[in-house]
């Protein structure tokens, strides 16, 4: 799972720290996959109404993936700098604790992402009433597939298109 709150399932292998080689303050290697860490914030605001936030960045196998966590904010130019191209970027779409659909779509610009997963928003009998659905998000994108799962497979070839998980 990309992103959740609550310790693995039994039998599941987490990845800690203490397994990590350091590299500097923001970047580790964690069993070859090389992990960053760049600073932004959980609102518009530099952090002052919800603190900061973490955007960890991916790299294995030529593979580059970003995940947004909560970020509250479009990127700013050093930041896009920062981060890089991506191939698959992992962004919130619900609004209210973080950005809305347009931001999303922005920040996914601003690093070039080919593939496109949406996170924190409300759909069918969970998420927030307060969060939007996809249904802004998906007009956006021409390309926009549909998995009945919650995990998907990086393809050999990739091509640019939203992926909408169950």
């Amino acid at each position: 799972r990309f992103h959740c709150n609550s310790p693995a399932s039994p039998g599941t292998d987490m990845v800690g720290i203490r397994k990590a080689s350091l590299i500097n303050r923001n970047r580790h290697m964690v069993h070859g996959v090389n992990v960053k860490k760049v600073h932004t914030f959980h609102d518009e605001k530099g952090g002052t109404l919800r603190g900061d936030n973490i955007v960890h960045v991916l790299e294995y196998n030529g593979v580059k993936i970003a995940h947004f966590g909560d970020i509250g904010h479009v990127l700013t130019a050093e930041q896009a700098a920062e981060i890089g191209d991506v191939d698959i970027a992992l962004v919130p779409i619900g609004g209210t604790y973080t950005v809305l659909t347009d931001e999303a779509k922005t920040i996914c610009e601003q690093v070039n992402a080919k593939i496109v997963i949406p996170m924190h928003y409300r759909s069918g009998s969970y998420g927030y009433d307060v969060l939007e659905t996809t249904e802004n998000f998906e007009k956006l994108f021409d390309n926009v597939e549909h998995h009945n799962t919650d995990e998907f497979t990086v393809p050999d070839k990739i091509t640019p298109k939203a992926v909408i998980l169950q």
